[in-house]
């Protein structure tokens, strides 16, 4: 029973980032294509596309981690610890920013309390103890 909470999150992990990813990805091409603002105009510094390849970068490798904790791997757990950490950070910090509409924040919440829930399944319990 208590891996099934590990298949839970993994799962969760991979679908949600496979998802953005592959909405992300589309708009970051046509972004870096255009030819007015695009890659090679000039009209984004390079820290602008620097974050926006790290983003896609960071949605493919939390793909990758949610593959590693649906199979139960030693350091998808030690990477979800890091990983869900700066979720909660992050996701708090926007539902406690104002100004946002309720779809918004019914989303920042969802965050945190996935995040939180992540937290504790890998705390809690250990995916490579099988004799539980």
């Amino acid at each position: 029973m208590r891996m099934l909470h590990f298949k839970i999150i993994g799962l969760t992990w991979l679908v949600l980032c496979l998802i953005a990813a592959a909405v992300f990805a589309p708009q970051l091409w046509s972004m870096a294509a255009d030819r007015q603002y695009g890659f090679g105009s000039g009209f984004y510094d390079a820290g602008f596309w620097i974050s926006q390849f790290s983003a896609e970068v960071l949605l493919l490798a939390g793909a990758g981690l949610g593959f590693g904790l649906f199979r139960l791997r030693r350091w998808a757990a030690s990477c979800t610890r890091i990983a869900a950490a700066l979720l909660l950070l992050y996701c708090l910090s926007f539902v406690l920013m104002s100004g946002f509409g309720f779809a918004w924040l019914a989303l920042g919440m969802f965050g945190v309390v996935f995040a939180a829930y992540s937290l504790f399944v890998v705390w809690r319990f250990r995916p490579y103890d099988r004799a539980a």
